[in-house]
Formats: C-alpha cells, sequence, structure tokens
C-alpha cells in the first residue's frame, strides 16, 4: 500500500514537471531534471524498502527454524 501511495505521488509530480517543460520555450531542462529526478528516487527508495522486507522475512525464517529446533530438542529430552 505504501508503495502505491508513493507511486501515486510520483506520478503526480512527474506529471507536473513535465508538463512545464512543455510550456517553459527557453530551458526545459530543469523540468525534466525535475521529473527523471523524481522517478530515480522513487526506484532508489523501493529497492530499499523491498530489501528491507527481504530481510526481515528471511529474519523471521530464521527465529522459526530456530524454535522449531529448540521444540525438537525439548521433546527428545
Amino acid at each position: 500500500m505504501k508503495n502505491f501511495v508513493h507511486l501515486i505521488f510520483t506520478f503526480f509530480i512527474s506529471t507536473i514537471a513535465f508538463w512545464g517543460a512543455l510550456a517553459t520555450r527557453k530551458d526545459p531542462w530543469p523540468c525534466y531534471a525535475i521529473a527523471f529526478g523524481v522517478w530515480a528516487i522513487f526506484l532508489w527508495r523501493y529497492q530499499a524498502r523491498s530489501k528491507r522486507a527481504a530481510m526481515k522475512r528471511q529474519f523471521e525464517e530464521y527465529q522459526f527454524r530456530e524454535y522449531m529446533r529448540w521444540r525438537a530438542y525439548r521433546e527428545r529430552s
């Protein structure tokens, strides 16, 4: 859900920046920089969020394996 909200904000900001680039006749490059920069930031943060989620999932799997190992050890004793 958080990614969807970030995606909508990215669409909104980049659309406005692209429209600004179309309206600017002298120097549209700052608007292009803003539009593509917003997408770069979105992709960078998306990658960080997905990496963090994968690390959390991996840690929870590790905890579950350790718990099951402890339970098996306790049942044998």
